[in-house]
């Protein structure tokens, strides 16, 4: 779900399970500028709300760079972007902000770390950062 044709391929299923849409988008680094522009105008029109979060391989590019380019799509798309830059705490954001029947999609890099959050966040229990402040 890194690109506009995935993204508008899944959308629509998950807005039929009905509440709010949220979704958190990335793209890897090594993608055009205009293609992260055009995924985060389509996100704009797919989702209630959309959270611009980075991947840890960031391929060449400057932290930040592509999720900044992604919201400068959805905010050319009409939408108002909320950049988090790391993946889980994207996650933990969206997930705070949603109320019971939202739906919130993720479109991750690592299915490990999300899971766990899922988890963490469905016992109550907070997730430990490691070293570097991930979990």
């Amino acid at each position: 779900g890194h690109n506009a044709h995935a993204l508008s391929s899944v959308a629509p299923s998950l807005r039929s399970l009905g509440g709010s849409l949220r979704g958190v988008i990335g793209m890897p680094g090594d993608r055009r500028d205009e293609d992260a522009l055009e995924l985060g105008t389509l996100a704009a029109q797919l989702f209630d709300d959309v959270y611009c979060k980075e991947d840890h391989d960031r391929r060449g590019r400057p932290q930040g760079d592509m999720a900044l380019r992604i919201a400068q799509g959805v905010r050319a798309g009409g939408g108002r972007p909320k950049v988090v830059l790391d993946e889980c705490e994207a996650l933990r954001e969206a997930l705070r902000e949603s109320s019971p029947g939202d739906v919130v999609a993720v479109f991750y890099e690592e299915l490990g770390p999300v899971l766990e959050e899922i988890s963490h966040q469905a016992s109550g229990v907070k997730p430990e950062a490691d070293a570097l402040g991930r979990v």
